[in-house]
């Protein structure tokens, strides 16, 4: 049986396969917090997400040894906002063979 946790940090809850997950996200108050995309052209998505919604630059890293750079937008603070986190690499990099991870990096 494999169990999966969801909730808060301050309040966790397990279910197993079979249990009525309906039921938990009706009565559920967890809020969706980071979203990742991989985009083809960062400053093109920047632009569209600060201009058609409104949000700001919280963060911004390049990576250039590894050919790829992260940017997160939001309407607020990180630690209480939803974030956008919008992630760039240079594709011909990964198809010759140099494959990254892109979660290697150290969140500031």
């Amino acid at each position: 049986m494999v169990d999966y946790e969801v909730g808060s940090m301050a309040e966790t809850r397990k279910f197993a396969p079979g249990d009525d997950l309906l039921e938990w996200v009706q009565k559920d108050n967890c809020r969706f917090v980071h979203a990742v995309y991989r985009v083809g052209d960062i400053d093109r998505a920047i632009k569209f997400y600060t201009e058609c919604f409104g949000m700001t630059v919280l963060r911004k890293r390049d990576f250039p040894e590894e050919k790829y750079s992260t940017t997160a937008l939001g309407f607020g603070l990180e630690k209480s906002h939803f974030v956008v986190e919008l992630i760039y690499c240079d594709i011909p990099h990964q198809i010759k063979g140099k494959f990254l991870t892109l979660y290697n990096y150290e969140l500031i």
